[in-house]
C-alpha cells in the first residue's frame, strides 16, 4: 500500500493511514440530525409512545381511562431566568384523559380531566438544553433519575422480598 507521509514539523514525520483524503469526506451535520429527531419525537413520537398503554380498563371492565391527547403548557420562565435561577428550561406536559364508567348511565360520555405527566426540556434559541442552569446539547448528558418503569407481570420476579426484573 502507498501511504502518505505528513510532515508535522521539521523534526517529525508521520505516516497517514487514512483511506480518504481530507477533501473527499464531508462530515454529517450531527447537530441537525439530533435536533430533527428530537422535534419529531415531541410532535409525534411522545404521543405514540404514551398511547401504547391506553386504554386502561379495570379488572371488572366497568371503568375505562382513555387518552385524548398530550397538552403542553406555556413556559413559565425565559432562558435567562432559567440560567440565573439554576433551573431547567422546560415545558410541563399534561395528559388529557377521559374516565368512562359503566356505573353511571347518564354520564356515558365520561369525565375529562388533565393529569400532570412531567416536565420535558426544550431547545433554547441557541439550540441547547438548559438543565439546572447549565447549557447542554447532547441528549445523553441530560439523563436524570430513571423515573417510572412499566413492566408486565411476566417481567417481575419476587425473590427474598425484593422485586427483580429479568
Amino acid at each position: 500500500m502507498n501511504y502518505k507521509f505528513k510532515d508535522v514539523n521539521s523534526l517529525v514525520t508521520r505516516i497517514d493511514f487514512s483511506k480518504f483524503s481530507s477533501g473527499d469526506f464531508t462530515p454529517p451535520n450531527l447537530r441537525g440530525i439530533q435536533i430533527g429527531a428530537y422535534n419529531k419525537f415531541l410532535k409525534t413520537g411522545l404521543e405514540e409512545l404514551v398511547s401504547k398503554y391506553f386504554p386502561i380498563v379495570s379488572s371488572s371492565g366497568n371503568i375505562k381511562i382513555l387518552l385524548e391527547g398530550i397538552v403542553a403548557k406555556e413556559i413559565d420562565q425565559s432562558e435567562e431566568e432559567a440560567i440565573n435561577r439554576s433551573s431547567s428550561y422546560q415545558v410541563a406536559l399534561y395528559l388529557k384523559l377521559r374516565l368512562i364508567s359503566n356505573f353511571h348511565q347518564e354520564g356515558s360520555e365520561g369525565k375529562v380531566s388533565q393529569l400532570f405527566f412531567g416536565h420535558m426540556p426544550i431547545f433554547s434559541s441557541a439550540c441547547n438544553f438548559i438543565i439546572n442552569g447549565t447549557e447542554k446539547f447532547v441528549i445523553s448528558q441530560i439523563v436524570r433519575s430513571p423515573g417510572l418503569y412499566v413492566l408486565n407481570k411476566a417481567q417481575i420476579r419476587l425473590s427474598n422480598s425484593r422485586k427483580r426484573t429479568l
